[in-house]
């Protein structure tokens, strides 16, 4: 695949899923593919940033080439001396040339385009976040913090979706495994002036994906 060329994996993944469902996180994340590699890589369909727990300052600005798209700035990767964290974006509405969901060929689940009644359709790009300890052992409990360029939102919602759930291209399974971020405690706040919410998510590795309420009134 182009996209890992791009990425210099040491050997095929097994699919798009998230890393640490393929069995191969650890050789992926070896320090020999960290230092040879560049820390953020974008393209029109996906930003993917590879990061090092004392190194993230370098790829803290994530975005696709793309000038309407989703941008995020890292604030806090929360993450052990030796960890690495991954980020990915892909916009969850693109279509290929053959009419089909270009986020289920880039992360292995299609999201449909919207959570349903009441619902706008999706505002942000699928935020995928991958946190691994010093032994690449994932570590989904802790905060993490990042701004998030959302303009014209005015009530962000994120919702997520475990790497542990299923990978289907039926979006409705993927819509049923979906949990409002703000259940375990995680926060957003803003807009700020600038269209940026700050989010502070207490738990990680999963895909986040940002919708607002519909305003019935108006």
């Amino acid at each position: 695949d182009s996209w890992r060329t791009l990425l210099g994996d040491p050997g095929p993944l097994d699919s798009a899923r998230c890393v640490q469902s393929t069995g191969r996180h650890v050789a992926f994340l070896s320090d020999d593919h960290y230092h040879r590699n560049a820390k953020v890589i974008i393209t029109e369909d996906r930003a993917e940033a590879h990061l090092a727990a004392d190194k993230w300052e370098f790829g803290k600005d994530i975005f696709r080439n793309d000038p309407a798209s989703t941008r995020l700035e890292l604030v806090d990767i929360g993450s052990e001396a030796g960890g690495k964290v991954l980020v990915s974006l892909v916009n969850p509405l693109s279509l290929d040339r053959l009419n089909r969901r270009t986020v289920y060929q880039q992360l292995e689940r299609n999201f449909g385009e919207s959570p349903g009644t009441f619902w706008t359709e999706w505002k942000t790009d699928v935020i995928r976040i991958e946190r691994f300890d010093a032994s690449m052992n994932p570590q989904t409990e802790g905060q993490f913090q990042f701004r998030l360029y959302a303009p014209g939102v005015r009530q962000l919602t994120l919702f997520k979706v475990p790497c542990g759930a299923d990978f289907s291209a039926d979006a409705s399974a993927t819509v049923a495994s979906m949990r409002n971020v703000l259940e375990d405690g995680s926060t957003i706040e803003g807009p700020d002036a600038d269209g940026f919410f700050d989010v502070t998510l207490l738990q990680v590795n999963g895909d986040f994906i940002g919708v607002e309420d519909v305003y019935e009134c108006e």
